[in-house]
């Protein structure tokens, strides 16, 4: 149950995140988003803005999840240092992953249906159903998803270890978010997304 329970939160954390999203593309559609472009505000803070809510969203519920099921089922989820840190890094990779959807999308239709397929893939590929990461090359692969180096580091704080044991996982989702993000505001400026 210890392993199964941070491979479910996983996979519940990237729904919310490419749901979050998804309202970027909303408000262009309703037509917020230009009246928030018509402000002095540059469209890069308010992305930004739109992404951080969607990063809180993400962290508030994977916190409760992680306290429910230690009140509730008793379970240590060990070093609570290494566990929030975990925590947060994975928010930022999940993140990462919805904004992605958000500029490759054309409609929120096409967020919500890439989503729902995004949250079952990198479930699978990142070892959330099997309470641990896959081998071979479907592990290998299972590296692009957040609940692979999420799944990792859990595993770790598990057995025993501590935030400096989970170090090499918190960075790859760190730079996996890093990346991700970067390649999405590249996307919404060649398609103009955030001009005035």
């Amino acid at each position: 149950l210890l392993l199964l329970a941070p491979g479910m939160a996983m996979v519940f954390l990237m729904f919310p995140v490419s749901l979050g999203s998804r309202s970027i593309l909303v408000e262009r559609r309703d037509g917020t988003l230009a009246r928030m472009l018509s402000t002095a505000t540059p469209g890069g803070p308010i992305l930004v803005g739109k992404i951080t809510g969607v990063y809180l969203v993400g962290a508030a519920q994977m916190f409760i999840l992680i306290l429910a099921s230690a009140l509730l089922f008793r379970l240590s989820w060990g070093d609570p240092l290494g566990v929030v840190a975990l925590v947060l890094a994975a928010v930022v990779g999940a993140a990462g992953w919805g904004l992605l959807l958000a500029a490759v999308a054309k409609t929120p239709n096409q967020v919500a249906n890439l989503g729902m397929a995004m949250m079952l893939l990198s479930g699978i590929l990142g070892g959330s159903f099997f309470g641990g990461t896959l081998t071979g090359a479907l592990g290998t692969l299972g590296k692009i998803t957040p609940n692979a180096w999420a799944m990792d580091g859990f595993t770790t704080l598990a057995r025993g270890g501590d935030l400096a044991d989970i170090a090499p996982d918190i960075a790859a989702l760190l730079f996996m978010g890093v990346v991700l993000l970067g390649i999405s505001v590249m996307l919404f400026g060649r398609k103009g997304f955030l001009q005035r």
